[in-house]
């Protein structure tokens, strides 16, 4: 395939939730993604109907990143 995401070497999935604003928001963070990681963002945008501006690849650590807002029940 284009992309494939690696598993940990517990093989746990490498995705990771990062809060933020004291906890109202959180970014979750998808790690050890080799290939077309372009692709992959535009498959979670199409897939899981997100919106564009809230995907995106972080220029450092080459990363997907994903903002969610936290609602709290």
């Amino acid at each position: 395939g284009p992309y494939i995401v690696r598993r940990t070497q517990s093989a746990q999935l490498p995705v990771y939730r990062h809060l933020k604003s004291g906890g109202n928001r959180a970014v979750i963070v998808i790690k050890k993604i080799d290939g077309d990681r372009r692709r992959l963002l535009g498959d979670m945008v199409e897939g899981l109907g997100l919106k564009l501006d809230g995907v995106r690849i972080n220029p450092t650590t080459q990363n997907l990143e994903v903002k969610v807002r936290c609602v709290s029940l």
